[in-house]
């Protein structure tokens, strides 16, 4: 346990530290990655708890957070998730896992942005149509835990593969690829605890006609701790197209009658911070009973209003 918080203290300490020198990871590249849509978290849990859920997504939105923890699936999870966002501009992601037996989990998935109609005008200003921007992302992932029998150092670890086709288009379009790759350490501490690594968002970019847009890439290392009803999250992570960021949210959950849960969560979001209006901070709840839930979150954006995620969880 030593060496491990040994190496999150250092990893902590280069993700604060300043970066002069790698301007593609830092503030001075905001805004320089296409297809941004991917950023925005899948679950209604995720974004409640200040979207640090490298450590400890649930279900088939582990396809979307990181894909080795697909190995926790047992049986069959369905998730669906409405988010409204900046304007008329919504997002619906939905993905479905699937346990193999002995031999992991796969799932599938879609993620699709929508900025509603927009007029096109000429060159006088009149209009003559409109037109509506949409990014797609179609993914599939596997996740497996590893042998016991392998080498000591890597039993029981999970880890997962995701691979993702996106196309974005405004008037003329541009497609690419990406992948996703996680790990996922076993529990430990009394079954309590979990460490992560997820690199999401691996590819060459996006190609709008003579111009390539860089893929927004992003590095994270997450943990989560549980404890009796209460779990606790902390992600850090490294975006291409933004300063390094801390992530954290707090669950509490309480079963008012036998088979039913209810939860309360309330997270922190740093690459947020410094806008108006409670941005950084998010909070939502969740109720889950006889393999199915139901979770609400509210996100404020800053100058854009408030955000809402509704999300739908099936297990069977």
């Amino acid at each position: 346990m030593k060496g491990i918080a040994l190496a999150w203290l250092g990893a902590l300490l280069l993700l604060l530290a300043p970066q002069p020198a790698w301007p593609a990871f830092s503030a001075s590249a905001r805004g320089g990655s296409a297809a941004t849509f991917l950023k925005i978290g899948a679950g209604a849990r995720a974004a409640a708890m200040g979207e640090a859920q490298a450590a400890d997504p649930q279900g088939a939105e582990a396809l979307f957070w990181n894909p080795a923890a697909l190995s926790r699936v047992s049986g069959c999870s369905v998730s669906f998730t409405h988010a409204a966002h900046i304007a008329m501009s919504s997002l619906q992601y939905g993905a479905y896992a699937q346990r193999l037996r002995r031999a992991g989990s796969i799932a599938a998935g879609f993620q699709r942005s929508s900025a509603g109609a927009i007029d096109e005008t000429d060159e006088s200003g009149t209009v003559v149509g409109s037109f509506s921007p949409f990014d797609l992302a179609v993914s599939a992932g596997y996740g497996v835990e590893l042998s016991s029998a392998g080498p000591r150092f890597l039993r029981s670890v999970s880890m997962g593969l995701g691979f993702k086709y996106i196309r974005s288009q405004i008037i003329n379009s541009a497609e690419s690829w990406a992948e996703d790759i996680g790990i996922l350490s076993p529990a430990l501490w009394r079954d309590r605890l979990r460490f992560a690594f997820t690199a999401r968002n691996l590819g060459p970019g996006l190609r709008y006609e003579a111009a390539t847009e860089d893929l927004p890439l992003e590095l994270r290392l997450g943990s989560a701790l549980r404890a009796g009803a209460w779990a606790a999250v902390l992600d850090l992570g490294l975006p291409r197209d933004n300063a390094p960021f801390a992530a954290a949210g707090l669950e509490r959950r309480w079963e008012p009658a036998p088979g039913m849960s209810v939860a309360g969560r309330l997270g922190l979001n740093s690459s947020r911070l410094g806008l108006p209006g409670g941005a950084g901070l998010c909070f939502g709840f969740g109720i889950s009973g006889r393999g199915m839930g139901l979770d609400y979150a509210i996100v404020p954006l800053g100058y854009f209003g408030l955000g809402q995620r509704v999300s739908l969880q099936m297990a069977f």
